[in-house]
């Protein structure tokens, strides 16, 4: 089995070690203190291939709105927490965290799509990308 990374909100579920979504590398915080309520920033790099150029639109367009809820959440406390999981191949426990920004004027998360696919002139009918998610989230 292999490692399975999720981001969630309400009965949401994508899955981003599957299907359209191939995560190349992921960096994980690591935490000052044993303060629950510290905040760490994670990132990784995804790869997005889809079947078409309007599936690959939805693919960035789901991530994005769930990083715009997650900021909803944290500006008026209301909607869905949004968490992102994570669980290593075998039988260890699954990770989870809200991703969550102490600062309520910046975004807990981004999705950026590396610069060499947007200058290009295939770009419009690419069906891949790759992109660079960065989120902050409660340790």
């Amino acid at each position: 089995m292999a490692h399975a990374i999720t981001i969630t909100h309400g009965s949401t579920t994508i899955t981003l070690t599957s299907g359209d979504y191939q995560v190349m590398t992921y960096n994980l915080g690591v935490p000052r203190t044993d303060d629950p309520n510290e905040t760490v920033t994670d990132s990784f790099e995804l790869r997005i291939d889809a079947t078409s150029l309007t599936n690959l639109q939805a693919d960035v367009r789901n991530i994005n709105k769930a990083l715009d809820l997650a900021w909803r959440r944290r500006k008026t406390g209301t909607g869905d927490r949004v968490y992102i999981t994570f669980k290593e191949s075998g039988d260890t426990p699954t990770f989870r965290a809200e991703i969550y920004n102490d600062d309520i004027r910046q975004r807990p998360g981004r999705l950026v799509i590396d610069s060499q696919w947007l200058g290009q002139p295939f770009f419009i009918n690419a069906s891949f990308v790759k992109a660079l998610i960065t989120y902050t989230r409660k340790s």
